[in-house]
């Protein structure tokens, strides 16, 4: 009987002491006395379903046992593994990634994993087998006044495991992504369906102008100053510094939504704004063309003119095979749209920037700990943001450079999106000027001072209207 119980009772220690580890009201706000009572029915009523579980369905007792210790120690397994690789318990965003995920997306993952963790993992298994192994099938089957009572027992035991754990149970945490994610589905598909018209002037008409956008991914504002000697000396070679803001912060940690706010604000279609006053529109990304299914960003981005994603393991109309998955792949095609003889353009580089698993973001990573692959990746970063701002100096020409992180991250909790996180919500940026942008009538509403205070990503598409000195006039009807 002990043997069983333990058997039951690892699994749900574990879960119950990492609940009580992770929960956000577990900080003094909560008596002593609730948090005893809380944890000591999730441990009873865990412990009990296993047990009586096994009773009831006794004519077959290992394959019960089986079964329902099986799922105990999954369940478990996936808590603890959460926890130790994010500091978090499975929640819908969790859940959204792995719905979402591709095969790449989860052999990038599970290479970021350090080799510890498998062995725990192994380990953790093997004690498992061992326990089970040692489970003995009772002497005799219970009789129907017991099998009747343990009926009713497993039922009461049920509904307070259910009731202590309704609200972070994996199969109901799943649920709810489901159909958040169902959600986002019908909103991808009506995003193109409700872009709304708009009505674009050029200021200066007859002046070129190019601005390039630089969307970082992941970075925060904390860890782009700590490594702001790194990137002065890699851009040292300008003739013109770049520009700091720094009250720039995220409204969302999403980088589709964010994506979306910049090109079609309230489904007001920019793209087609720019382009109906004479800009030419390059859509430049290292991340991937899509999840599973059509993202929103791929919806936002399907009328520039020129749109490429390099950061792909397979050619057609809209990848390009590219030997390196790194930002760096993305230094050529800008010095070819820059090329290009459009006298008015609008480049985007949408970077991978600081995206988890950090240590594929940036070559050569040796770095063990997730703190110093996202410092490794930040300073890769300002090697590529160099390369960009040498592309744009060398093109002599009437350009702009706007830098910003799509949201941040914090190293020590990649899977946490709080939008109240300073590590998420406060991010880089920067503005870059050409001499002959200075020079020309376009620089007064993009200058710095111009700026709206503590800059929000949302307000990036004035931005950089400001920056191509467009002036946008919106009407209520869609394209």
């Amino acid at each position: 009987m002990w043997r069983l119980i333990i058997l039951y009772l690892i699994p749900v220690l574990t879960t119950t002491a990492l609940r009580l580890a992770t929960d956000p009201l577990n900080d003094g706000t909560l008596s002593v006395w609730y948090m005893t009572r809380w944890s000591a029915t999730a441990v009873a009523a865990g412990v009990g379903l296993g047990w009586y579980g096994s009773q009831l369905f006794s004519r077959f007792f290992k394959s019960a046992v089986l079964g329902l210790s099986f799922v105990y120690w999954l369940f478990a397994f996936v808590y603890a593994g959460t926890f130790v690789l994010a500091r978090t318990l499975p929640y819908e965003g969790v859940f959204l990634v792995v719905f979402d995920a591709t095969l790449r997306d989860f052999i990038a993952f599970w290479q970021a994993v350090p080799l510890w963790f498998y062995c725990a993992a192994v380990l953790y298994w093997l004690a498992y087998a061992y326990l089970f192994s040692t489970i003995q099938k009772p002497v005799s089957a219970l009789s129907k006044a017991d099998r009747a009572a343990s009926l009713f027992l497993f039922a009461v035991f049920a509904v307070f495991a259910y009731a202590t754990r309704a609200d972070t149970n994996l199969i109901d945490t799943g649920r709810r992504a489901w159909d958040i994610y169902g959600k986002l589905k019908v909103k991808i598909a009506d995003v193109a369906k409700n872009e709304k018209a708009v009505t674009a002037v050029a200021e200066y008409p007859q002046t070129p102008r190019t601005v390039v956008v630089v969307v970082g991914e992941s970075e925060n504002r904390r860890v782009f100053n700590e490594n702001l000697d790194d990137f002065k000396k890699k851009t040292a070679f300008l003739k013109n510094a770049p520009v700091l803001i720094n009250d720039a912060h995220a409204d969302v940690a999403s980088t589709a939504r964010v994506i979306k706010s910049i090109l079609m604000p309230d489904d007001i279609g920019l793209t087609t704004a720019y382009k109906n006053a004479g800009f030419k529109t390059f859509w430049l990304s290292n991340q991937y063309k899509s999840s599973k299914l059509d993202d929103i960003i791929c919806a936002v981005t399907q009328n520039f003119d020129e749109r490429r994603y390099y950061n792909f393991s397979m050619r057609t109309d809209l990848f390009e095979y590219a030997n390196s998955q790194f930002d760096e792949v993305l230094i050529e095609p800008l010095k070819s749209a820059l090329n290009d003889k459009a006298d008015k353009k609008l480049i985007f580089l949408h970077l991978f920037g600081s995206h988890f698993p950090f240590s594929k973001r940036y070559p050569n990573a040796k770095e063990t700990l997730f703190t110093q692959q996202y410092s490794a990746s930040a300073r890769y970063t300002n090697t590529v943001l160099a390369g960009i701002l040498k592309q744009a100096e060398a093109a002599r020409q009437n350009i702009a450079v706007l830098y910003f992180s799509d949201h941040g991250t914090n190293p020590k909790n990649p899977f946490n999106r709080s939008d109240t996180d300073s590590e998420v919500n406060q991010v880089p940026m920067f503005l870059w000027f050409s001499d002959g942008y200075l020079q020309s009538p376009l620089k007064t509403a993009a200058l710095p001072q111009n700026l709206p205070k503590n800059t929000a990503t949302a307000e990036m598409s004035a931005v950089i209207a400001a920056l191509a000195g467009l002036t946008v006039e919106t009407t209520k009807e869609p394209l």
